[in-house]
């Protein structure tokens, strides 16, 4: 049975000899899991903020970039924009240049509109 991808990672690593997260799982009190689907947000929001601070500390010393947004409908058929951008970052591995393409976050079309909408009415 699967308990959300979050739990499942946890068991995966435990199960792959992760030492630190099996004597945490196996020695915190029932209390002391930090497991709740908050702290996993919390967790997941971080990751998240420390992903972007990286794209952009790239894309700030880089010369060219490029900001892609692609629309596509969710689920409930309701506008929603990717943000991602495009630049040159030196791989330090391969020791050259190569074209990066990462994904920011999402943005709620139907707001940017609106938000255009009300810049296009004051400049008016």
């Amino acid at each position: 049975m699967n308990r959300g991808n979050f739990l499942e990672l946890m068991t995966f690593r435990k199960e792959c000899g992760d030492i630190r997260v099996a004597q945490h799982l196996e020695t915190a009190g029932k209390r002391n899991l930090y497991q709740s689907k908050v702290i996993q947000n919390d967790i997941i929001q971080g990751c998240g903020e420390e992903i972007v601070a990286t794209i952009m500390e790239r894309i700030s010393t880089t010369k060219y970039y490029s900001i892609l947004f692609d629309e596509t409908p969710d689920i409930n058929h309701l506008s929603q924009l990717s943000l991602s951008v495009r630049y040159s970052h030196f791989d330090e591995t391969m020791k050259k240049h190569v074209v990066r393409e990462d994904f920011l976050r999402f943005v709620d079309g139907r707001q940017v509109l609106e938000e255009m909408q009300v810049r296009e009415y004051d400049d008016a």
